[in-house]
């Protein structure tokens, strides 16, 4: 389950794009997420999700306001991972629901995505595959 939105900032909430292009946006970004924390609802049961459990992926900031964040739901626990772009008054996202902890999306964010190559070579494993996981994981 994905989902993308757009919010566009409240008259009373301010943000100053430039500062989160700066080397340590950290204040205008604290912003974003507690404004974030009072909109967004978790997709699968509704619940607000709470600020403490929204955390950014570190390097995850990059170009023109765009971060990427982690965060679990504090009532059915489904995780959720999502990139957010700050642009002027708005606020858009793009988010999935996954099995990924904050410390898997961490770790494989720099890692290379599967190529074409990979996902053939798997399916032609998988077609002989006969359930034996010793005769084709590496030792």
């Amino acid at each position: 389950m994905s989902f993308k939105a757009c919010y566009t900032l409240d008259k009373n909430t301010t943000l100053n794009k430039n500062k989160m292009n700066e080397k340590q946006p950290e204040k205008e970004l604290e912003r974003v997420m507690l404004w974030l924390s009072e909109k967004m609802r978790c997709p699968l049961c509704g619940f607000r999700y709470n600020l403490e459990r929204i955390k950014v992926i570190p390097g995850g900031i990059g170009k023109a306001g765009a971060v990427r964040v982690h965060t679990d739901c504090g009532e059915c626990a489904s995780s959720l991972l999502f990139a957010l772009d700050v642009r002027g008054g708005e606020v858009m996202l793009c988010g999935i629901v996954t099995d990924l902890t904050y410390d898997d999306a961490f770790k494989f964010q720099n890692r290379q995505p599967l190529s074409a190559d990979d996902v053939l070579n798997l399916h032609r494993l998988l077609a002989d595959f006969d359930g034996n996981l010793n005769a084709v994981l590496p030792k």
